[in-house]
């Protein structure tokens, strides 16, 4: 069972060679738990409800477009970094934020490695 202490030290496992932070929200916006320090000028409740707009933008206008199941991974060239987001655990986005020369490859590697952990844990959690 994953506790709400346990959310930061899982996300914070990622945070090296480039990645800088990372957070677990819901789709909606609220924000469940946050490591790292890339997004130190921002506050991190306000980039969970700007990427959880996005990914539904993204996810509503690629539903008849995307073939295989729809939106899995969303990835992001921003004007002083790299965003990375996943779908994970049904209700949930893990998002990562990295520095400008870092490979989406490896970003999406590592959101991956976030998204196998956190659908484990979060399918057992039933949605409000």
């Amino acid at each position: 069972m994953l506790r709400a202490k346990q959310i930061p030290l899982a996300l914070d496992v990622v945070n090296y060679d480039g990645i800088t932070a990372s957070l677990l929200l819901q789709r909606d916006g609220a924000l469940l738990g946050s490591a790292g320090e890339g997004l130190a000028e921002l506050d991190d409740r306000i980039v969970s409800a700007i990427v959880s707009n996005i990914w539904t933008e993204f996810e509503v206008c690629g539903k008849d477009n995307i073939k295989g199941g729809g939106l899995k991974v969303m990835l992001l060239q921003l004007e002083k970094g790299r965003l990375g987001v996943a779908s994970t655990g049904g209700e949930y986005l893990v998002c990562v934020y990295a520095q400008e020369s870092v490979k989406f490859g490896l970003i999406k590697a590592k959101l991956e490695a976030l998204q196998r952990y956190f659908d484990d844990q979060m399918s057992q959690i039933e949605p409000l």
